[in-house]
């Protein structure tokens, strides 16, 4: 394992993420693929169907809500790489000096060989009505995003919901 320098100031971008995602969404735009939405709770499937583009993009929000590359929140971020040539990937790691922040961490993993992005992983929290929520997010090039939830109410136990957005199947 290599670890690559890192600016200390803060004036060096971050790996971006945004655009990489922003790419994917335009790709599936321009692309003949079905879309299909399943979502689980506590590990039992409740609903599964094909969605349209504009659900697709609504799900995708997520994902792109929050920019840690802003001038108001890089300072709350630094960022970190390393190689791990065993696996044949670069990581890209921004992570949130607050635990408050509702992005907590953006993990970026690139083919070394090609710069392609094989994965993205956000982890992000906050509360939404008299619950909060811890979320992961996966975002597999070309194939599907994933956000996986758990939901702790207030006065009440958890549960965890996961929507998994699918278009790597071509339409027939």
């Amino acid at each position: 394992m290599v670890n690559l320098p890192v600016d200390s100031l803060g004036s060096e971008p971050f790996y971006p993420y945004l655009d990489y995602l922003n790419s994917q969404l335009a790709y599936i735009k321009a692309t003949p693929l079905s879309v299909d939405k399943k979502i689980t709770i506590n590990g039992k499937v409740i609903s599964e169907t094909f969605i349209s583009r504009d659900e697709l993009n609504k799900l995708a929000q997520p994902f792109l809500e929050i920019n840690p590359e802003i001038k108001d929140l890089k300072p709350f971020y630094m960022e970190n790489s390393f190689a791990d040539l065993s696996i044949q990937k670069l990581t890209f790691s921004i992570t949130a000096t607050r635990s408050d922040l509702p992005l907590l961490q953006a993990d970026i993993l690139v083919n070394p060989n090609n710069e392609i992005v094989k994965n993205v992983v956000l982890k992000k929290q906050f509360s939404q009505g008299d619950s909060s929520v811890i979320q992961y997010l996966l975002w597999e090039n070309k194939m599907y995003f994933q956000i996986s939830e758990t939901i702790q109410k207030m006065n009440s136990g958890s549960y965890t919901r996961v929507t998994k957005v699918t278009w790597d199947r071509t339409l027939q």
